[in-house]
């Protein structure tokens, strides 16, 4: 008996930390915040984890009414991430065809990133565009040795020496229009993209990181990025990609991005993972997005890279 109350207060005390973790993706503050919702998923888990392990002890204890209780209380704490996991795994795509447009973006983490995978991803998903992130003079270099230059010729923003370098190289014909940076941030360049089926603006976006020293020039970031977006016409396609250092567990990002369309949400990738990378342990946070407004989505993928800590993602999309 002594056993079995044990049991009904440790799975109480988890189903509770669950849900203090979840309920602060809801809450929009500075300090440890941002750094909890990221890790929205691993509350989501340990809340169906202990609502199965709350299945398993009743099975063995009997149904009793304290049981039952709890039981009820960790089921409805267990219902939350499942009713936000549901919809991310419920594709919403088009079938593929010629003159689609396919997008790449990845963090090389201070230039370090091995130029061989990118260049592998840009090839074997025939990449029209890609927006690279921490790109040091040295790396753009080593890419373009690898063939970057020859398939992606065109370029606008600029290398840095340290995590500020955000270069776009595509295949089409680019314009670069004005972009502002606040904080003296990592470039977040625009280019007016000109493809044979249409033109778009493209928007290379790099945050600073949610820590709690950085929160008030992250969120100038997202912004940022909110009301340019906000100032596009609506009858302009337009793509955002890049490191966000944030997630939609995080409402500055939800406003950030409302109104467009997450390639990797709708292909149904379900709970994507892009960092950390290279780790003794898995990715568990999505930090790098390709968002899109008047296309269609097709396909949408992730690519490990070697030597950088973020993992690159990839969409091919098509123009209404």
């Amino acid at each position: 008996m002594f056993l079995k109350y044990v049991a009904l207060v440790v799975l109480c005390l988890v189903a509770l930390v669950a849900a203090c973790g979840m309920a602060a993706r809801w809450i929009d503050a500075d300090g440890v915040a941002p750094i909890v919702q990221s890790i929205f998923p691993l509350f989501g888990i340990l809340a169906i984890a202990a609502f199965v392990a709350g299945v398993g002890v009743t099975a063995v204890v009997g149904p009793t009414r304290p049981m039952l209780i709890a039981l009820v209380g960790l089921l409805l704490i267990a219902a939350v991430p499942v009713a936000l996991a549901v919809p991310t795994l419920v594709p919403h795509t088009v079938h593929s065809r010629p003159g689609d447009e396919v997008i790449m973006t990845s963090n090389m983490e201070f230039g370090q990133a091995s130029a061989a995978p990118i260049m592998a991803a840009v090839r074997a998903h025939h990449v029209d565009t890609l927006v690279l992130e921490e790109v040091t003079p040295d790396a753009l270099e080593r890419l373009d040795a690898a063939g970057l230059r020859t398939l992606l010729p065109h370029r606008v923003g600029r290398t840095r020496t340290d995590f500020r370098g955000t270069v776009i190289a595509s295949a089409h014909p680019l314009t670069e229009e004005s972009s502002f940076v606040p904080y003296d941030g990592a470039g977040m360049p625009v280019a007016r993209v000109q493809t044979p089926e249409g033109t778009y603006l493209l928007r290379g976006v790099h945050t600073y990181a949610p820590l709690p020293n950085l929160t008030t020039r992250w969120r100038a970031g997202l912004d940022e990025v909110r009301r340019w977006r906000a100032r596009q016409p609506m009858d302009m396609p337009l793509v955002i990609a890049g490191d966000f250092n944030a997630s939609t567990a995080m409402p500055a990002f939800r406003r950030a991005i409302a109104g467009m369309t997450d390639a990797q949400r709708a292909t149904g990738s379900g709970w994507v993972r892009t960092w950390p990378n290279g780790r003794s342990f898995p990715p568990f946070i999505a930090l790098d997005h390709i968002l899109v407004r008047d296309f269609d989505v097709v396909a949408s993928g992730r690519v490990t890279v070697a030597d950088t800590d973020h993992r690159a993602v990839w969409a091919r999309v098509r123009l209404r």
